[in-house]
């Protein structure tokens, strides 16, 4: 019998505690939300891409990028209701 790890996947949906690492996160959404095809809604691969940038250019870690998929979208849907 093979040894089993208990290995957890990346946990990626903590928010930032801190307010200024939030509110750097929904600023930098509006930019990185702002060329998102709008005739469809945004699918999960180009949020996650979009996540994971967004918080490599904040130097953030990816513990946050649920939190960063979000605040993506919510600016996406944000413009279509504006």
């Amino acid at each position: 019998m093979s040894a089993v790890r208990n290995v957890r996947p990346l946990d990626i949906n903590q928010v930032p505690q801190e307010k200024a690492a939030r509110n750097a996160i929904r600023e930098l959404a509006v930019e990185f939300a702002s060329d998102l095809d709008t005739s469809r809604p945004p699918v999960w691969k180009d949020l996650e891409s979009r996540g994971r940038s967004l918080l490599y250019r904040l130097a953030l870690p990816q513990v946050y990028l649920g939190y960063a998929m979000v605040t993506v979208s919510n600016e996406f849907w944000r413009r279509q209701f504006e």
